[in-house]
């Protein structure tokens, strides 16, 4: 399996992060800033799972790598919603205005009005996390099992480690 041209992409994206969050000075929206670095930590993470062969874990790293930058963008655009992100947890009311004001389609808006290709990307890469991992559903759970069926035996295996080519190969092109 030939994966160089995967990790010399893979590394792009690294060294872009690097590169914007060492020149992140005096940012003019903290919670942005901050979600930017948080993003970069979960890439960081799909791509070590992805290079490990841990490809529903990869799905859910890469899922949480969008949601931050998607936040971080949001509120970047929408500066006033900081207080309302923040204000989550102050009670069942402020809990509804938060995840009203961060639903998907919300945070696609936003990208949207930034470029309407990158939003495009953004939903296509965001399902197919869904998809293969970040939520529970039949692609991510099944494509992970092995059942075994022998005259008195049942036997369901857990496929931890992916030695198949082609889902290895999916996740480290969707990491890329």
């Amino acid at each position: 399996m030939n994966l160089g041209g995967f990790y010399g992409v893979i590394r792009e994206v690294d060294l872009c992060f690097v590169k914007i969050t060492e020149n992140l000075t005096n940012p003019k929206n903290l919670l942005a800033a901050v979600l930017l670095v948080r993003s970069h930590a979960a890439y960081r993470a799909a791509c070590a799972t992805a290079m490990g062969t841990q490809l529903p874990e990869t799905f859910v790293l890469l899922r949480s790598c969008l949601e931050y930058a998607g936040y971080g963008l949001h509120l970047n655009i929408n500066p006033l919603l900081g207080e309302t992100w923040l204000k989550r947890h102050d009670d069942a009311a402020a809990l509804r205005a938060m995840r009203k004001a961060f639903q998907a389609g919300e945070v696609e808006k936003s990208i949207s009005t930034t470029d309407t290709e990158l939003a495009r990307v953004y939903k296509e890469l965001y399902e197919r996390t869904i998809d293969f991992g970040g939520h529970p559903n039949l692609r991510g759970v099944l494509s992970n099992i092995m059942w075994n069926e022998a005259e008195n035996k049942r036997e369901l295996q857990q496929i931890y480690l992916h030695a198949n080519e082609t889902t290895v190969l999916h996740a480290l092109k969707t990491t890329a």
